[in-house]
């Protein structure tokens, strides 16, 4: 039977500031990477060595994406020129690999099928010790999206072990997830550098809302932001389950968040 591990991060925004209501009933998002057991240790080891390369530019050996894209330190120096290839580079890595992502958001008023689900999964999260709020909620949601996703596309598979972002739990922590078999551990990606790909997941995600909802208010793109949704997009057959919309983005005068967002729920 093939196993997977399920690296997972979340990520999140002030929904305060953003047009779209959409956005404003955000409240967290998980992303999620699924990788063949197979694959991880070579995997690893590349990342080691793209680490190394950092390290010798900018002191140090992870890629933190919010920080290279804000410009924070150690990355104050780094040029967008740069950063637009490092992107490039990790969305080309998920294509040759074909690594799948699998992503959650809880709201802060969801329907009463998810109220139903989510009380069961606050149960679950009882017996792991974790919080029994949005967070843990949706990283349990990844988890069963990706394991219906074997379940439906790759039999004699399971998922064996998730790798959570520390955050809820410290580096180190590890559960049990009841009946199903699967470890549940809390690294820093500092011990687990597969975390980084979680890490470009669920950035990109983030960002692609961001630049999107920017491009409601204003009905227009810097071409910084059109060049990384154009990155995004190449990721378009990674995303699993997620619906897609095709946006023009020569023509934003009319383009709205809300409105795409309900077309795609029609």
């Amino acid at each position: 039977m093939a196993e997977f591990i399920l690296y997972v991060d979340d990520t999140s925004f002030n929904s305060g500031d953003k047009k779209s209501q959409t956005l404003q009933d955000e409240v967290v998002t998980y992303a999620g990477v699924l990788i063949n057991k197979g694959l991880e240790i070579p995997l690893s080891n590349l990342m080691s060595g793209l680490g190394k390369e950092l390290n010798i530019r900018y002191g140090t050996t992870e890629f933190h994406f919010t920080d290279i894209y804000n410009r924070k330190p150690p990355f104050q120096e780094i040029k967008f020129e740069e950063t637009y290839q490092i992107l490039q580079m990790f969305s080309q890595l998920f294509d040759e690999l074909d690594l799948k992502i699998f992503v959650h958001t809880s709201t802060k008023n969801p329907s009463q099928d998810q109220q139903v689900v989510s009380a069961l999964l606050n149960e679950v999260s009882s017996n792991l010790h974790l919080p029994q709020d949005e967070k843990s909620q949706s990283l349990l949601y990844v988890y069963l999206k990706a394991k219906k996703y074997l379940e439906e596309n790759q039999k004699f598979s399971q998922i064996s072990r998730i790798v959570c972002d520390e955050g809820m739990r410290k580096n180190g922590a590890t559960e049990t997830i009841p009946l199903q078999n699967v470890s549940l551990q809390f690294k820093s990606s500092l011990h687990s550098n597969l975390l980084q790909l979680a890490d470009y997941a669920a950035w990109i995600t983030t960002r692609a809302k961001h630049i999107l909802d920017k491009a409601s208010a204003k009905g227009a793109l810097s071409e910084v932001d059109t060049l990384v949704l154009q990155v995004y997009s190449q990721l378009a057959e990674n995303y699993v389950g997620l619906p897609k919309a095709t946006v023009c983005l020569d023509n934003l005068e009319q383009f709205d968040y809300d409105d795409t967002i309900k077309n795609l729920k029609k």
